[in-house]
């Protein structure tokens, strides 16, 4: 539609104009209970305006339709519709007196014409319709899929193939996915399998600036799906006219996602496609972590500032007087940071291998693996001897699975909400009172989500929060100093109360930004 002249955007409100420009003509459908629904010919001129003026898909005409008249149309019908109005005119661009109608009509329903959208509807691609729920929780505890055939059991089997595959097959279609997206028509397949390729792309760029074995970051991963998605909905639109307004339609209220309308249904589900695709490398990237679990480091390699243990203050790999030496293990699995192996050790030993052992940096449980590493098989040979125990998933519990579906913005303009809770930072006192009872340390977990009244009364707080919190940035405070007794060996039993100076270091493997 060409550009329309000051003059012709005040138009006459002529009904007969209405009339005439319907032609006679009145879209009509059969209801659920199969009486005929006839629209009226005020609210067909209405459809053709938008049609013909608007530049709205034939979904969100269909919506806005629904609401004013009660009466629901497949898109693909008001997209036939038109098709047939426009041919019965000759095909013929619309006269002065036509445009002033629809100009009319659009305004007495609050419709305002939008520079953009100045497309008509037959000169877009047919859309085909498909059933989503029309309110969709990712968490929800039932079974009905998302749409036809996308459902828990179909995501986990896309999970295993693509983890059974080269990274490049994460910017396909798994199989089961390309049957799934077939019931869109080829059109929207296409642009899927695009927007996918395209993010596959990008995110394997990241991959390769971060070490194999270091989560990727929460919130610049969930942004470059919210980009993709955007590049989807332009896509989209060049197709089929403009998606529906989303702060009426298709908005996230709380957890759960309202669905109306297959443009917006198709752009939540390649969003979860993308998101399926995290899932897949944070696997991979977790089982390589698993299978580094700590590396030993020449002073060489140490950085300036790690050249002392993070818990003696040891100089690591350099003989004492004495003729030994510390070496220091770089702990991949958690924290990133470097420390004495034969403080590690003494770390560890303090307790049973029933009891859980954490890193005296960042608290995180080590796994079976890391010990087994560390101490040598003996140690496998005794956790095997202890009754019961949790497996390897149990252990790992600053890893929970992620959901980007509250942050799948239905608007191109709308800013990304932070992934999960807001970061929390967990603080430890820097001196509890003397006449507090230290309880035994090895107590405190990164599952203690209750602390006990000793300890909340001595200053201790968790040090990692809830396992539902994730994306949040964890900020630990860090002992530099660990305090010596008359030995002058590290006093593993006073750090937990030790007042001296502390810094605040986000953790890599727990931080987003």
């Amino acid at each position: 539609m060409a550009d329309l002249p000051s003059d012709v955007l005040a138009p006459r409100r002529s009904p007969r104009t209405i009339n005439k420009l319907c032609n006679g003509v009145q879209m009509k459908t059969r209801n659920e209970d199969g009486d005929l629904a006839i629209l009226s010919c005020r609210d067909t001129g209405l459809l053709l305006a938008l049609a013909h003026c608007s530049g709205w898909s034939a979904d969100r005409i269909k919506l806005k339709i629904k609401k004013v008249s009660g009466i629901e149309f497949k898109p693909e019908d008001i997209w036939s519709f038109h098709w047939r109005w426009v041919m019965d005119r000759g095909n013929g661009a619309l006269c002065r007196k036509d445009i002033e109608a629809m100009l009319w009509v659009l305004k007495e329903y609050g419709i305002t014409v939008s520079e953009r959208g100045n497309k008509p509807l037959h000169t877009t691609e047919q859309p085909i319709s498909a059933s989503f729920r029309k309110v969709w929780t990712p968490k929800s505890q039932d079974v009905l899929p998302l749409c036809k055939g996308f459902n828990e059991s179909a995501r986990r089997q896309t999970k295993d193939y693509l983890h059974s595959k080269p990274l490049s097959f994460l910017g396909q279609f798994s199989p089961m996915e390309e049957g799934l997206t077939m019931q869109f028509g080829t059109t929207i397949q296409r642009i899927m399998r695009e927007t996918l390729a395209e993010w596959a792309a990008a995110i394997q760029v990241i991959m390769k600036e971060t070490a194999p074995y270091k989560s990727l970051k929460d919130r610049e991963s969930v942004i470059m799906i919210m980009e993709h998605l955007c590049n989807f909905h332009q896509k989209y639109e060049e197709v089929y006219g403009l998606m529906e307004e989303t702060t009426t339609f298709g908005k996230v209220k709380g957890n759960a996602v309202h669905i109306q309308s297959t443009g917006y249904g198709v752009k939540v589900l390649c969003g979860l496609l993308m998101a399926d695709r995290l899932h897949v490398i944070d696997k991979i990237r977790k089982e390589e972590r698993e299978r580094v679990c700590f590396e030993r480091m020449d002073n060489s390699d140490l950085p300036a500032d790690g050249k002392n243990c993070n818990i003696c203050q040891d100089p690591l790999d350099t003989e004492t007087p004495e003729g030994t030496s510390e070496q220091g293990l770089k702990l991949i699995i958690c924290c990133q940071q470097v420390i004495g192996e034969t403080c590690l050790k003494e770390w560890l030993a303090r307790s049973s291998p029933s009891i859980r052992k954490n890193c005296p940096n960042c608290r995180f449980d080590f796994p079976v693996c890391f010990l087994v590493k560390l101490f040598g098989e003996g140690y496998q040979m005794e956790v095997d001897s202890e009754e019961g125990g949790d497996d390897l998933e149990d252990t790992i519990v600053v890893e929970q699975p992620r959901e980007v579906i509250n942050l799948l913005s239905p608007s191109r303009d709308q800013s990304p909400e932070p992934l999960g809770p807001e970061a929390s930072r967990l603080e430890r006192s820097l001196a509890p009172s003397p006449a507090v009872e230290i309880p035994d340390p090895t107590f405190i977990t990164s599952r203690s989500l209750s602390p006990s009244p000793a300890l909340i009364a001595a200053g201790y707080r968790p040090a990692v929060g809830p396992p539902s919190m994730l994306g949040a940035v964890f900020l630990n405070p860090v002992h530099t100093h660990i305090p010596r007794g008359a030995d002058g060996t590290p006093d593993f039993g006073n750090a937990w109360n030790f007042g001296g100076p502390q810094v605040e270091r986000a953790d890599d493997f727990m931080m987003e930004g």
